[in-house]
């Protein structure tokens, strides 16, 4: 088998040589601690000092003629020097050699190297580990990065490749820490079947769910991702238990805490998806939070709460986890395997240094990422790189705040700022372009800003990697752009928060409504506050453009969008915009191929409490026939109905007159039907007492246990939804197979009696150290 041996710090790669050679030639050779070695990393003193010697040389993008260079002008000096003379000495690189380059070393390194067996390059060492699988267990990233285990990730990870690609494994590898989190976590994951990751912002949630993914994958699951709602993948949840599946939903619940409000994952649906998992086998979910977003979600939705899912299978990531040599690897890591000028890189060896940065309060992974960056250093203005390494850990949180201000041009801050505006996720280069040039065209004419050629490609290029990163969706055949991580958008709230000019400039240029709704609000909550002094004129710069703003969602009703806008962010202007709302909700009626039922139901009700809008609630009341029949064509779940009763009540409608047409009826019981239908699937169910019922009466007893037990549920739907008064009115039909639902969980419970395909065999973590920082002096003791 081919490993990767890239993956490895130099350290890892001597680590990896004792335990190779210690059964090889069955002896125990001794690691040199801190210090110059004086060409000795590994040694083996038997009857006598230095019996046998070992020189490690772990070189990574470099070439045979510098290896044979080093050996040649500094350790053939470092052998003479030793004393006693090495009894045997043995060089170990990872280095490709063919048998003249192993020759080639002998003749240099003669008489200390008795012949070319004791030279091993890349290939004798990967056949020395293929010979020894339990060395291969203890090196989880040469196990991950393996040919046949990369092979099976990429193979069960294919569908989603933008995620789970070969160059991104590799990259994540090579500075990932194994700690105790990975055990823990693949534990709790095994015991409950889904795994909540949480933790604060930068600690590590992301990469510890993205190893754990792949660990999986290499052992057979197919993956299923999904970064938006979970009935884009329910579907996916294979009913065999033979499929081996691992789901992976990255912030469940948003990346911000206003996410939580736009429902994205509905709380039913939430509750009934993770318990799915419980009872099924060889499925598995992993999900992501942030623990403040976690926390509200568990206030706000009530039945999450008392569910005790989220508490069960919780794992709250924590810097207090990771130990001084946790810490210090993941430094070490990032600083060796970045390409960084040699003063750069020379700074974080010195003691004062790295120990000040690994015992510092404000440490955490995302940081380190960020100060190891030589891009962020240049031009910052300090004049040591110690300078400015203190001066980030003393303010982690203006972290971006340099560059962006510093060390961008005037375009590349627009550029973000437009990304910024669309989402930050996901967005297609053609929207972001388009909302480039409206800012660059504001710019021009009202700054005086002198235009650039190719503004927009220069630009993306500069902050690719650094603020952006891109992917191509094959699909569409488009790049699509996104932030690097969460804590830039988190950087940018922060940024725009009180600058009104700023405000101003973005908000004038949008091109698309949700520029505007994303991250702005005239309500003080975690987005951008629009403050009163400001409102009456942007009021006065957007009317103009109202007729012209576009939907970055192709299926989308803009005049809903707009009118949505005037109604919550400029209520104060409500009398004098009434023409604009009125005009809306004719192009609204005109075309209701693609509203959002649940958004028309609430603001309909909305308007309809306004008495300063005696034109549109007059034009509301003209189509209104038309505009319910519209939403009932378009309500996709429960909540959707939420006001739809109440809108009769408004705008003085009768509701019976309306059931007394047999079209709308009939539409009615149709769309009732097909949402109940829907959440069927969702509906929880007794396990243990459908067993009994099956041993005791039979199935036919225990299907006509869930038909009854369906039906009292569909009587709390319509119930809920205030229409309880009418329903002997209406006829009453979904779709429900009792028989299936029985016979799936009486086979779930036959198969938990099995073992799922799933052996959570802990992976072999660095052993404890007495003094770590006898260790951390070893990882920082040769540059």
């Amino acid at each position: 088998m081919k490993y990767n041996l890239d993956v490895l710090n130099d350290k890892e790669f001597e680590d990896l040589c004792k335990e190779l050679y210690d059964i090889h030639y069955g002896v125990n050779f001794q690691v040199f601690k801190a210090g110059r070695d004086g060409g000795i990393d590994l040694v083996f003193a038997g009857k006598v000092e230095n019996e046998i010697v070992v020189q490690c040389k772990h070189y990574i993008n470099s070439s045979y003629s510098l290896l044979l260079e080093k050996l040649k002008n500094t350790e053939l000096s470092n052998l003479k020097k030793m004393s006693p003379t090495p009894g045997r000495y043995i060089v170990a690189t990872t280095l490709p050699l063919s048998p003249a380059q192993a020759r080639d070393i002998k003749a240099v390194l003669t008489p200390y190297v008795r012949n070319t067996n004791d030279i091993y390059g890349r290939k004798r060492i990967e056949n020395l580990l293929s010979r020894n699988p339990e060395v291969e267990k203890k090196f989880f990233k040469l196990w991950l990065t393996s040919t046949n285990v990369m092979l099976n990730i990429l193979h069960h990870a294919s569908v989603y490749n933008s995620e789970f690609h070969r160059a991104k494994i590799v990259a994540n590898t090579k500075l990932y820490v194994l700690t105790s989190n990975f055990n823990n976590a693949i534990s709790k994951l095994s015991e409950n079947k889904f795994l909540i990751i949480s933790g604060a912002p930068g600690v590590g949630k992301t990469t510890l769910a993205f190893m754990l993914i792949c660990e999986r994958l290499a052992r057979g699951y197919d993956l299923v991702y999904c970064d938006g709602r979970i009935a884009e993948v329910e579907h996916a949840f294979s009913d065999d238990p033979l499929k081996k599946q691992i789901f992976f939903i990255d912030d469940f619940l948003g990346a911000n805490l206003h996410d939580i409000k736009t429902q994205k994952n509905p709380e039913n649906k939430l509750i009934s998806f993770m318990q799915k998992f419980q009872f099924a086998k060889n499925k598995y979910l992993v999900l992501t939070s942030r623990t403040t977003i976690l926390n509200q979600a568990k206030y706000d939705y009530e039945h999450l709460k008392n569910s005790g899912l989220t508490t069960l299978s919780q794992y709250e990531l924590k810097l207090q986890q990771y130990s001084m040599l946790d810490k210090a690897t993941i430094l070490y890591n990032h600083v060796f395997f970045s390409q960084l000028g040699k003063e750069f890189r020379q700074s974080f060896f010195n003691k004062e240094v790295y120990k000040n940065i690994i015992q510092h309060r404000n440490y955490f992974p995302r940081l380190i990422q960020f100060i190891t960056d030589e891009s962020k250093y240049k031009g910052s203005g300090f004049k040591t790189v110690k300078d400015y390494i203190y001066d980030k850990l003393e303010h982690p949180d203006e972290i971006w705040e340099y560059a962006f201000e510093k060390q961008l041009s005037n375009e590349d801050r627009y550029l973000l700022l437009c990304l910024f505006t669309l989402g930050g996720n996901n967005v297609p280069e053609d929207q972001l372009l388009i909302a480039f040039e409206s800012r660059y065209r504001y710019e021009i004419k009202n700054n005086n800003i002198q235009r650039n050629p190719r503004a927009f490609q220069h630009s993306l290029k500069k902050v690719l990697n650094g603020f952006v990163n891109a992917v191509h969706d094959s699909s569409t055949s488009k790049n699509l752009y996104t932030f690097f991580n969460p804590s830039i958008v988190d950087f940018l709230l922060g940024y725009m928060k009180g600058n009104n000019a700023e405000i101003i400039a973005t908000l004038s240029s949008v091109v698309y409504v949700e520029q505007i709704t994303v991250y702005f609000d005239v309500k003080i909550n975690d987005k951008v506050y629009i403050e009163p002094s400001i409102r009456q004129e942007l009021f006065q710069v957007l009317t103009p453009k109202f007729s012209e703003l576009k939907s970055i969602e192709d299926r989308s009703c803009v005049p809903l969008q707009i009118l949505d806008l005037l109604q919550s962010f400029f209520e104060p202007n409500i009398s004098s915009i009434q023409h604009i709302a009125s005009d809306l909700v004719e192009k609204i009626v005109a075309d209701l191929s693609f509203i959002n039922s649940g958004k028309l139901s609430f603001l309909i009700w909305c308007i309809g409490l306004h008495e300063e809008w005696p034109e549109v609630i007059k034009k509301i009341k003209t189509h209104f026939e038309r505009l319910i029949l519209g939403m009932l064509n378009n309500v996709e779940i429960e909540n959707d109905f939420d006001h739809f009763k109440e809108l009769f009540k408004i705008y003085n409608q009768d509701f019976s007159t309306f059931l007394d047409n047999n079209n709308n009826k009939l539409q009615l019981q149709l769309k009732l039907g097909a949402v109940f239908s829907d959440m069927i699937k969702d509906i929880y169910h007794d396990e243990n007492d459908l067993i009994r019922y099956i041993g005791e009466y039979g199935m036919s007893s225990a299907e006509n246990r869930v038909r009854d037990h369906v039906w009292d549920r569909y009587i709390e739907f319509v119930n809920g939804i205030s229409l309880g008064d009418y329903f002997d009115e209406m006829d009453h039909e979904y779709e429900l197979d009792a028989s299936r639902i029985v016979n799936d969980i009486q086979e779930q419970y036959m198969n938990n009696w099995d073992d799922d395909d799933f052996s959570p065999t802990p992976i072999s973590e660095s052993k404890p150290f007495e003094d770590p920082w006898v260790e951390i002096d070893r990882l920082f003791s040769k540059n």
